[in-house]
């Protein structure tokens, strides 16, 4: 007979709440042959909290996603089972992972999700604005001239968009989006999930003059171009 293939779960791990590991999540990560993680500092500490000994963990960051991938490949096609996890949530979503499902693919390796946490539609649940249709930009581009124009096009669309920034640029990106539309309504949602998490919800300009902190990991949902989200 022929080998069967291993099976391969992209498994979406917490986002900042450990309570929110599933006994799913938990099961597939005791059970795999290998766990393929964007950072295995991260994933061992997580592994060590599910009382996993000794997990076979192989770094598939984004520098090595490339590299890794027809090694995974091969596992898999030898009848080894392999999880595919970033730091926090859902791997191919703004983070590394999309390159090994591709070649899974292309090679009928069997690919199924492990569902979790999402700042995405956490974000878009509290936002108050229609979150069908939407759209996810991911992480602005560092060029401000991308950025900008990326901007621009979420503020001219006829739906949600959403993005993800880094503490460091928050304040240059409330700025860009001040100068293409201050009276637009937004919802900026920090550290989703943890200790410290805020949402803020007004026009660009009121948020901008009440921020007090930058800190944390933001999602940032923007409205429809609509008057109805004009202030």
């Amino acid at each position: 007979m022929p080998l069967q293939p291993g099976k391969l779960y992209i498994v979406a791990t917490p986002i900042g709440n450990l309570q929110d590991i599933s006994l799913r999540l938990q099961t597939t990560l005791q059970e795999v042959n290998i766990i393929a993680a964007e950072d295995t500092r991260r994933t061992r500490q997580l592994c060590n909290h599910l009382n996993i000994e000794k997990p076979n963990l192989i770094r598939c960051d984004e520098t090595k996603e490339e590299h890794t991938a027809p090694a995974l490949i091969k596992n898999l096609e030898l009848g080894q089972s392999i999880a595919l996890v970033s730091d926090a949530g859902t791997p191919c979503i703004a983070d590394p992972g999309w390159k090994v499902v591709e070649l899974a693919r292309k090679h009928n390796i069997p690919v199924f999700p492990i569902c979790g946490p999402s700042a995405i539609t956490s974000a878009l649940s509290i936002a108050g604005f229609p979150a069908t249709p939407f759209t996810f930009y991911g992480f602005l581009d560092k060029k401000k001239s991308r950025s900008q124009n990326t901007l621009q096009t979420m503020f001219t669309s006829p739906h949600t968009s959403i993005f993800f920034e880094f503490p460091y640029r928050i304040e240059k990106t409330i700025t860009q989006m001040q100068d293409i539309e201050p009276s637009r309504v937004i919802c900026m949602i920090r550290e989703i999930s943890k200790k410290y998490e805020q949402s803020h919800y007004g026009t660009v300009e009121q948020i901008g003059q009440q921020l007090t902190t930058t800190k944390g990991e933001w999602s940032i949902v923007i409205s429809p171009n609509h008057d109805r989200f004009r202030a």
